[in-house]
């Protein structure tokens, strides 16, 4: 319908799922199911082989385990980053270091949380996946779309397109998409780019997409998905924990409200 320019039916809505958890397998799917709705799985493929857990959420365990309260940590880039958990709450040291972290080069990122996050908070590095965010498997992934939904890739290692050199880049892409072809025995035309802000990905990446047969891409800019629009910058809202935020979404009052936020910013 996009290639046409035509509109998409009123209130049509998609759902999408990042990264490829066990439980969006073992709970999500079979609670849409249930009620007849797919969903669209976007998954990280070396969290499904088994070669690494997403790096945002190891932040979040180590700091949960972090044996000293006040510690100086050592950026990637090497720039000093103080970390305070005894004057704040540990969810607000999650999200400030993740957002630092989204800020710096990730080519070495997984080994420096294995060099420097676990070693500094007196943390011990798994030698596995823990179970409470270990991935659903490639046996799964096959069900999911046997059932009617949608699984695609999401890169290798969910690091930001942006901060890698090209050739990292080019490989998160381009062996992600091989990876999902050969296990689930297709090939797949539909993207998400990690984190999925506008400063995440370029124009490379977009060219690099379509040179291997995707078509169709997704960021994480909240908005409608609209007749003539990009289709490698396609919009996402993130679901809402309140349902009468989710309510007004789908029936389009949000696409009223950020009308009026537009009119209401000064002139430039």
């Amino acid at each position: 319908m996009l290639d046409d320019g035509r509109h998409l039916p009123s209130k049509s809505v998609m759902f999408t799922v990042d990264d490829g958890f066990f439980d969006h397998h073992d709970v999500a799917a079979r609670v849409f199911g249930e009620f007849g709705f797919t969903l669209n799985f976007f998954l990280i493929t070396g969290f499904l082989d088994l070669k690494l857990w997403p790096w945002d959420d190891q932040v979040a365990y180590a700091l949960h385990r972090a044996q000293p309260s006040k510690v100086q940590i050592k950026m990637p880039s090497g720039a000093i980053f103080p970390l305070d958990l005894l004057n704040n709450e540990i969810n607000d040291v999650v999200y400030s270091l993740r957002s630092r972290l989204k800020k710096e080069s990730q080519s070495e990122l997984y080994d420096w949380l294995e060099t420097e996050l676990y070693p500094v908070l007196k943390v011990e590095c798994p030698d596995e996946i823990p179970p409470e965010y270990k991935p659903m498997s490639w046996d799964n992934a096959r069900t999911l779309r046997d059932l009617g939904h949608g699984v695609f890739p999401h890169t290798c290692t969910h690091r930001i397109l942006s901060t890698l050199p090209i050739e990292q880049r080019q490989t998160e892409i381009e062996v992600s998409i091989k990876r999902v072809a050969a296990e689930l025995r297709y090939a797949p035309e539909i993207f998400a780019y990690p984190t999925g802000r506008l400063s995440d990905y370029d124009e490379v990446d977009v060219e690099h997409l379509g040179k291997h047969g995707i078509k169709m891409a997704f960021n994480t800019v909240p908005g409608y998905v609209r007749a003539g629009q990009n289709c490698f910058e396609l919009p996402r809202f993130s679901l809402p924990c309140d349902s009468d935020d989710f309510r007004q979404i789908v029936n389009g009052f949000e696409a009223f409200k950020m009308k009026l936020r537009g009119l209401a910013k000064p002139a430039a």
